[in-house]
C-alpha cells in the first residue's frame, strides 16, 4: 500500500515528538537520581560525623566518677555509653512530691530535663586531664594530692517549668485560714465554724526538685510539711464573745435565751401597744438592777406622775422587780410587771414585760454587755 506524501509527513511528525517526550523523561529521572545520590551520601557523611563524635577514643585519667559511678580509665565513647545505661532511667524517672498524703509528679518530660552523657564524660576527661597535670607538682611538693574527682552530670532542665509545677502543688495544696463567726437569728445561732487554713512554701519545693534533677543519686521523694495557718477567731473565742444571747421575738411574744450559742430557756413576754413599740434591732443590756428607780417620762399617757422618780417597793413604780436595760433603746428594758394578764400581747409603753417570778430567775443568767436581738 503507497502513502501520501501527507501521510508521511504526518508519521515522521509524531515520531518526533514521542522521541522529544521520551528525551525529557530520562532527562528528569536521570535528575533525580542524582539528588537522591547526594542526599544519601550527605546522609552517610553527617553519621560518619556523629559516629567519629561519639566514638571519642580519648581516655579519662585518675581516678574520675560521675554520680558515684567511676569512669576513670575508660575512653569518652565507653564512659558516656556507661553513663546513659546507668543514669538514662533515674534522670527521666518522676520525681514525687508528697504534702500530707496528697501526692504530686514531675516527670523529666515536663521539666523538660535531659542528661548529655557524652558532655558529661567530656567533662570527666577535661577533671581527670587536669588533675593528672597537678598532681605531678603537688607530688613534688610534699602536697596531698585528691584521691578521687566526682564530677556532677551535664543535666539540661528548665528552670521555669521546674517553679511553675512547685507553684502550682503550693497553690493546689493551700488553703486560707477561716475565722469563726455568728449569725444571731431570732430562734437560733447561727454559727459558722473557724478553719484552719495551710500554707506551703513554693520556692522549697523548687529548690528541692532542682537538686534532685542534677543530681540523680538523691531520692526522687520530696516530702514538704504544709504550715498551720490559725485563725485570727477561733471557735472558742465566739463561744465565750456570746456565752449569752438574748432574742425577741415580736410576733411571737417569746424572749428566748442561749447559753453558749445554744437555746437554753424560752419565757412569754409582753411588748410595746400600737404608737409605743418596742423597738427592732440588735442591741446590748446596759444596766441591770434587783430594785429598779422608775423616772416617769414627760409623757402625756405618764399622767401626775410625768417627770417624777418613783423609788424602788414603791406600788406606783410599774417595773416591780428586776431591771435590764436595753442599751441605745430609749428607756427600754426588760422588767417585772404586776399585770400578769397582759403577758402574751402589745401592752406596755415599749418596755420588754415579764412575770416576776421568771424576770427573778433571768436576771443573774444575764451578764452586762449581753446582746439582745429584737425582731421586727
Amino acid at each position: 500500500m503507497r502513502l501520501s506524501t501527507y501521510s508521511m509527513w504526518k508519521m515522521t511528525r509524531c515520531e518526533s515528538t514521542g522521541s522529544a517526550w521520551h528525551a525529557r523523561i530520562v532527562a528528569v529521572s536521570v535528575l533525580a537520581l542524582l539528588v537522591i545520590s547526594l542526599v544519601h551520601v550527605n546522609a552517610s557523611e553527617a553519621r560518619k560525623s556523629t559516629k567519629a563524635k561519639s566514638a571519642d577514643s580519648r581516655v579519662i585519667e585518675g581516678d574520675v566518677k560521675v554520680a558515684g559511678i567511676e569512669v576513670g580509665g575508660s575512653s569518652i565513647a565507653a564512659a558516656s555509653s556507661l553513663l546513659d545505661r546507668r543514669l538514662s532511667d533515674t534522670v527521666n524517672h518522676h520525681i514525687f512530691v508528697f504534702v500530707g498524703r496528697r501526692k504530686f509528679g514531675l516527670s523529666a518530660k515536663r521539666a523538660k530535663a535531659r542528661l548529655d552523657t557524652l558532655r558529661t564524660a567530656k567533662r570527666a576527661y577535661y577533671a581527670g586531664r587536669d588533675a593528672t597535670s597537678s598532681k605531678a607538682v603537688e607530688a613534688d611538693e610534699g602536697g596531698v594530692v585528691q584521691k578521687s574527682i566526682s564530677v556532677p552530670p551535664a543535666i539540661d532542665y528548665s528552670p521555669a517549668a521546674v517553679k511553675k509545677f512547685a507553684q502550682n502543688v503550693a497553690r493546689r495544696v493551700s488553703r486560707r485560714s477561716r475565722d469563726a463567726t455568728t449569725k444571731i437569728l431570732i430562734t437560733k445561732i447561727r454559727v459558722r465554724r473557724a478553719r484552719t487554713g495551710l500554707s506551703v512554701d513554693a520556692s522549697q519545693i523548687t529548690d528541692a526538685l532542682t537538686a534532685r534533677i542534677k543530681d540523680p543519686t538523691i531520692k526522687r521523694r520530696v516530702r514538704v510539711k504544709a504550715r498551720k495557718v490559725l485563725p485570727a477567731v477561733t471557735n472558742g473565742e465566739v463561744k465565750n464573745k456570746y456565752g449569752t444571747v438574748l432574742t425577741i421575738d415580736r410576733k411571737n411574744y417569746k424572749l428566748r435565751l442561749f447559753k453558749k450559742l445554744k437555746l437554753k430557756r424560752t419565757y412569754r413576754i409582753a411588748l410595746g401597744q400600737a404608737g409605743f413599740d418596742t423597738p427592732s434591732g440588735l442591741f446590748t443590756i446596759g444596766n441591770k438592777s434587783t430594785c429598779p428607780v422608775w423616772t416617769a417620762p414627760n409623757k402625756p399617757w405618764a399622767g401626775s406622775l410625768a417627770g417624777k422618780t418613783i423609788p424602788c417597793g414603791d406600788p406606783r413604780n410599774p417595773l416591780l422587780a428586776r431591771w435590764l436595760g436595753v442599751a441605745g433603746a430609749d428607756g427600754v428594758g426588760i422588767h417585772g410587771t404586776g399585770s400578769g394578764g397582759s403577758i402574751g400581747s402589745s401592752a406596755s409603753h415599749g418596755c420588754i414585760r415579764m412575770l416576776p417570778s421568771q424576770v427573778k430567775k433571768l436576771y443573774p443568767l444575764v451578764p452586762v454587755g449581753t446582746p439582745i436581738r429584737i425582731s421586727r
